[in-house]
């Protein structure tokens, strides 16, 4: 198998969690994949703390925080264990990254300051300065910071007909208004396959994050940037 994450799931590969903010983060993805068993592992460490709850295994020797790892056994859930134990019993056994398999779920854009504000970090050319100047993202910030003046963006999703919270109904504005710049430069941007993809990987995720909250009524406008 060529999919990391795949590999993951049938116990060809652990992934190695450095750290509690990467323990956080990796909870977050689990469950955002749809694997709630993660539950029990996320109450051990709000418990015990990631040192305590994964590097002192009972009848274990203390582990570096940065050896430990987690694997996911179907229909059990997840389990932990340090590099070497796992090289011990399996030599041939994956030790992945969670910034790898982020990429290998599609997870890997995520919604914040640096999406917005500086875009051409993620891109390996400069032509996005050509397209979406510092005063446009200077604009967008500008319009959004009071959310009662807000009118639909033309081409997507009304925000007003879901039940959105204050902070997080600016960043998906905001997100509307950076494609919508995007929107109006598509020829230019198509001619970039690493831009294009990425601005499609974006749009997904930010559908995703618009749907995880309720909606207040049935109709919407039509959205958001090509597939």
């Amino acid at each position: 198998m060529d999919n990391k994450y795949e590999n993951f799931l049938c116990n060809v590969g652990v992934i190695n969690i450095r750290s509690q903010e990467e323990f956080n983060d990796f909870v977050s993805l689990m469950e955002k994949l749809g694997l709630k068993k993660i539950k029990y592992m996320d109450r051990i460490c709000k418990k015990y703390g990631f040192e305590k709850g994964f590097c002192c295994n009972a009848g274990s020797k203390y582990c570096d925080p940065k050896d430990v790892c987690f694997e996911y056994q179907l229909r059990k859930g997840f389990t932990s264990s340090s590099i070497q134990k796992y090289k011990q019993y399996n030599e041939s056994i994956e030790i992945y990254t969670l910034d790898e398999i982020k990429e290998a779920t599609g997870y890997a854009i995520q919604l914040d300051k640096n999406t917005l504000y500086k875009p051409d970090s993620f891109f390996h050319n400069t032509i996005i300065h050509n397209i979406i100047k510092v005063n446009e993202i200077d604009t967008i910030q500008d319009r959004t910071k009071d959310i009662k003046t807000y009118t639909p963006v033309d081409g997507f999703y009304d925000l007003r007909k879901f039940d959105i919270p204050e902070e997080k109904f600016r960043e998906l504005w905001q997100m509307q208004l950076y494609f919508k710049i995007c929107q109006t430069n598509q020829t230019i941007i198509k001619e970039q396959p690493d831009m294009w993809n990425y601005l499609k990987e974006l749009s997904g995720k930010y559908q995703s994050e618009l749907f995880n909250y309720p909606q207040k009524y049935v109709d919407f406008i039509d959205y958001e940037i090509e597939k």
